[in-house]
């Protein structure tokens, strides 16, 4: 009887510690060049069962909160993306997809910003902390 006990707790222990925990991260990006304008100086991540990001870009085009997913999670790095429809300086319709990566170590945080359909993409980087 024991011996069948401990192999259903190790399952149990297994899968819980590959869930993530919720959370949110509060993150500071330093824009610059061509990626302003396409990535928001300050974003907000919740994460629970569900993942929303905010910034203003996002506030602007969509007016509230777009649904992320949590893409990876392992023992050094968080990824999260998202996709927001927004308009060039043209006034076309530009769907951008997003893609940020923490460091959980210290915080460092890598944004890129690549829309849909063309070569081109932005990056920026910054620090996140979490609340």
């Amino acid at each position: 009887m024991v011996t069948r006990m401990i192999p259903a707790a190790c399952v149990a222990f297994c899968l819980s510690s590959s869930v993530s925990l919720a959370g949110t991260f509060d993150c500071k990006i330093a824009t610059s060049g061509e990626a302003q304008g396409w990535i928001a100086q300050e974003i907000k991540v919740e994460h629970g069962e569900k993942v929303f990001v905010t910034d203003d870009i996002i506030l602007y085009t969509a007016q509230k909160a777009v649904e992320g997913k949590l893409s990876r999670e392992n023992a050094n790095v968080i990824v999260f993306t998202w996709e927001v429809r927004s308009k060039d300086i043209t006034n076309q319709e530009v769907r951008m997809t997003y893609r940020l990566t923490v460091q959980k170590a210290n915080g460092a945080a890598q944004i890129s910003a690549t829309p849909l359909g063309y070569a081109n993409s932005f990056m920026a980087q910054g620090a996140c902390t979490t609340a």
